[in-house]
């Protein structure tokens, strides 16, 4: 049987980001009506990193674990309810699947968790056991999981195997010039280069791809966005997100509020710097660049 691809992610921030992106492949799992034709996969950096979120040690504690061949991770619920639906119950498709991931979501609301949250064993047999029986009465689906111990047996060692002839590593970073050194921003692209991962950044940070959902940003003097300055907790292109959507907290927020906007964005990036080397410097981001990697494999697999 031929192998499933799949796509690891390794993000700077441990909240922003990884907030986002889940939503975004939930949104695009959520509306296909295809069963799922590649993984994907969030690196956690809370073992290997945690308090460094500089790029270049983020690179090489992915590049570190990916040369064990097994990725070594903490695996949330949301990977797990992912792991459900995808091998377990692979007939849930379009409106079935989205009432399903909600009945999921509820299910960990009600136990005070969230998708993000570490899953712990004596917990997680009890939500898929919910989860089962949610599926059966509800959605007259039967899928019959096994033990919990089992599910975590299979899930490493089905979807934590790297192979590097098929799979695909992307790295999300910002720029920020205060952390992140021109000679830094070098070592990084090369060493991206050489490993054959794809290297995403966004100038000044990823609140600036949050801004180009809403607005194409021409509003801003250029002086602003790029010494993107702090005041108290809060960078410039935070404090304008803020006021554009009455409110924003980087760790606390829903992808909902940006899911209309996705085109949108795309499209607005394409009107600053979407190259590596310009984006060492200048105001942009080369996120479209893995939008169309994503289709392109959606259909070269379809």
């Amino acid at each position: 049987m031929q192998k499933r691809k799949k796509f690891f992610f390794a993000f700077e921030g441990t909240n922003t980001e990884p907030i986002y992106f889940n939503g975004l492949f939930r949104s695009l799992q959520e509306s296909s009506t295809q069963p799922s034709i590649f993984e994907i996969l969030l690196f956690s950096r809370k073992k290997t990193s945690k308090g460094k979120s500089n790029p270049k040690v983020i690179f090489e504690e992915m590049e570190r674990h990916l040369k064990q061949r097994v990725l070594v991770q903490d695996i949330t619920y949301r990977e797990i309810v992912d792991y459900y639906f995808a091998i377990r119950q692979p007939q849930i498709k379009g409106k079935i699947k989205a009432i399903a991931f909600r009945a999921a979501q509820k299910i960990l609301s009600e136990r005070n968790l969230k998708e993000s949250s570490i899953i712990e064993h004596s917990v997680a047999e009890s939500i898929i056991a919910d989860l089962e029986e949610y599926c059966e009465t509800q959605l007259s689906l039967t899928g019959n999981i096994d033990t919990i111990a089992k599910v975590f047996e299979n899930f490493n060692c089905e979807n934590l195997t790297y192979e590097p002839e098929i799979d695909e590593v992307c790295l999300i970073v910002d720029r920020d010039c205060h952390s992140f050194t021109e000679n830094q921003f070098d070592l990084v692209v090369a060493g991206c280069e050489k490993a054959k991962f794809h290297f995403f950044v966004t100038n000044p940070n990823f609140e600036f791809w949050l801004l180009l959902h809403k607005s194409d940003c021409k509003q801003f003097l250029e002086k602003d966005l790029l010494e993107n300055k702090k005041i108290g907790k809060y960078t410039f292109t935070e404090r304008m997100l803020s006021k554009i959507l009455s409110g924003y907290d980087k760790s606390n927020y829903s992808f909902d509020t940006f899911k209309d906007g996705v085109e949108i964005a795309q499209t607005h990036a394409r009107l600053y710097e979407t190259t590596l080397k310009g984006l060492k410097f200048k105001i942009g981001t080369n996120l479209p660049a893995l939008f169309d990697l994503i289709k392109t494999e959606a259909n070269n697999t379809a």
